[in-house]
């Protein structure tokens, strides 16, 4: 998959309107495609989201390695969330940046409690 983030994890106007327009190419019966466990929906999922779920991980976290986690993680979520996509509730790329959100917050708490245990050491 191409990553057009730039290295700060960050989009310009050409990059966003791309993103804009792949996501609106997007039919909504992806996510009911992905909750049937139909990997090509999972690689179109990947295919149209992975550049702003990475360019939002490589943003919060450290290091790549850590985005990359986050990246997995976020994915793993959508795999799971996807029986949940209501059409009449969320356009699809708000629905991703909803479960980013959600894993975002679990991984920075998760971080913070482990980095938080390992200074007391």
């Amino acid at each position: 998959m191409p990553q057009i983030a730039r290295s700060n994890g960050h989009f310009n106007a050409a990059d966003r309107a791309a993103i804009d327009f792949q996501a609106k190419a997007v039919k909504p019966e992806m996510f009911h495609r992905i909750a049937n466990r139909e990997i090509d929906a999972v690689n179109e999922c990947m295919q149209t989201y992975g550049d702003l779920i990475w360019a939002i991980a490589k943003q919060k976290t450290r290091s790549v390695s850590q985005a990359e986690q986050l990246t997995q993680e976020v994915f793993t979520c959508i795999w799971s969330s996807a029986k949940n996509f209501d059409p009449a509730v969320f356009s699809s790329r708000n629905f991703v940046l909803l479960i980013t959100r959600h894993c975002l917050k679990e991984w920075e708490s998760k971080n913070s409690t482990g980095n938080a245990a390992a200074g007391r050491r």
